[in-house]
């Protein structure tokens, strides 16, 4: 909300800040699609994916060397075509998937900020097309530049878990439970969710 006051202020700002105004409000836009895709308000998530996509792409066209602006549009095309999948025949949701896979390769290679959320995303994409030895590949990478994170501890042991290496899942859920269970504000529902992996694999 801060962001879109500054935006509409009337006040004009220098190119470079206007650029990271929009990006930032855009990243916004984003993460709120992002949410609402996981639990299932496709519409809701296409419109705030469609703001997300014209605010990263405005900012593009005053700095384009954002390039977590890339990763933002990028991970949008990949996944409103694959998740509404279901009403492809409209012609607002063209098969953007390979476009959206090299935006997101675009991130890997020049930013380093984002560089390592796009190698997350580069884990759970390989998996929908079922291509399980390139997300293996991302999924390796991203534990070991981060080994605490939980989050890319999630994305390593679906991984594994999904391309029936049940060894390499084990192992993945293994080291997630131990991190979240010495997690001072550790959320009991994960605790639970890991745990019922590792009785599936047993």
């Amino acid at each position: 909300a801060l962001v879109k006051r500054k935006l509409n202020s009337g006040k004009q700002h220098p190119d470079s800040l206007q650029a990271e105004l929009l990006f930032y409000e855009g990243s916004a836009y984003g993460y709120r699609a992002y949410f609402q895709g996981r639990i299932g308000k496709w519409f809701a998530a296409l419109s705030n994916g469609i703001k997300s996509v014209g605010n990263l792409s405005e900012s593009l066209e005053i700095d384009s060397t954002l390039y977590g602006a890339y990763l933002g549009i990028g991970v949008y095309k990949y996944w409103r075509y694959s998740r509404l999948r279901f009403i492809s025949w409209l012609p607002f949701i063209p098969d953007d998937r390979d476009e959206g896979i090299e935006l997101i390769k675009q991130a890997i290679a020049h930013d380093t900020l984002s560089c390592f959320m796009a190698m997350h995303q580069l884990v759970y994409i390989p998996l929908d097309y079922e291509r399980m030895d390139e997300a293996i590949i991302y999924a390796e990478k991203i534990v070991n530049e981060y080994p605490e994170s939980q989050f890319m501890w999630w994305a390593n042991a679906h991984a594994y878990f999904k391309s029936k290496d049940y060894a390499g899942a084990e192992s993945a859920y293994l080291t997630l439970y131990n991190l979240i269970e010495v997690d001072e504000n550790r959320n009991i529902t994960h605790l639970i969710k890991c745990g019922f992996k590792l009785a599936l694999i047993y």
